[in-house]
């Protein structure tokens, strides 16, 4: 085999290595709390219930996503009573399909309910539990500052679940954090409409990690190290925060199926 060919495929190997990072756990997690969904709308009140909180921040991350990339809002329901599909809102959007930058902006549309969830989880603990946020932050800066490592992403991980119980303050402030976190990630999932919506995102990013690549075979000295360990950084923070989020979601389920028992 030529070396061409082998540098065409060292290529295309390094930009599905940066896709995966960039989009596989996004879309793992995605599933697994669609999957736990599925379970819990076998009860419909709760599922309404927690609709209330989780779906109008679900949609408002779809439309505020939609603005970031410059994507036009045709319509938009932030709650309704699940429909036949068990739709409880969405986000009609168009685009200039000549863009790059809208075309990339398909892929953060598809899966911003798992960024803008994560995110409204942590300002609900900013304003609920203080102390636990500001102990978030102190883990992170301390550990990530190290080689990420398996055994350092559940010491991690640990240290946060720590954290959230230890720095609780009010017994009433830490059960609404609770109530209102497990609202957000039972809605945190991506439907298949989400993930469809995101493919030509996701088309796009490995087209521009092919030509990172490119560079990254073309010019010497460039920094590609630096590349791989931001990449593994940011899988590492991402990870921690999806898991945490599944962890909430999966209580959520439970709770539905004890419901259920009576």
């Amino acid at each position: 085999m030529s070396s061409i060919v082998l540098e065409i495929l060292q290529i295309c190997e390094s930009a599905l290595l940066y896709t995966f990072y960039t989009v596989g756990i996004l879309y793992a997690a995605g599933l697994i709390i669609w999957g736990l969904a599925k379970i819990s709308q076998r009860n419909q009140t709760l599922v309404i219930w927690t609709g209330l909180i989780g779906t109008p921040v679900h949609e408002f991350s779809h439309a505020l996503m939609c603005v970031l990339f410059r994507h036009r809002i045709v319509d938009i329901c932030f709650y309704q009573k699940p429909d036949a599909t068990g739709t409880m809102g969405y986000v009609n959007h168009a685009y200039n399909q000549m863009s790059l930058y809208q075309q990339i902006g398909n892929y953060f549309i598809g899966v911003a309910p798992l960024l803008g969830g994560t995110a409204a989880i942590y300002l609900l603990m900013m304003l609920l539990l203080p102390g636990a946020s500001t102990a978030f932050l102190s883990i992170l800066s301390a550990n990530l500052n190290g080689v990420p490592s398996v055994s350092l992403f559940y010491t991690t991980f640990g240290q946060m679940v720590s954290a959230i119980f230890e720095q609780a303050g009010h017994p009433v402030l830490f059960i609404l954090f609770l109530f209102l976190s497990m609202c957000i990630a039972a809605h945190m999932r991506l439907s298949p409409e989400d993930i469809k919506g995101s493919i030509p995102g996701v088309i796009t990013i490995f087209l521009v990690f092919i030509l990172i690549a490119v560079v990254a075979n073309t010019i010497p000295g460039f920094p590609l190290s630096t590349l791989n360990a931001g990449m593994l950084r940011y899988n590492m923070i991402l990870a921690l925060c999806l898991i945490l989020a599944v962890v909430l979601a999966f209580c959520n389920a439970v709770l539905n199926g004890i419901v259920n028992l009576f």
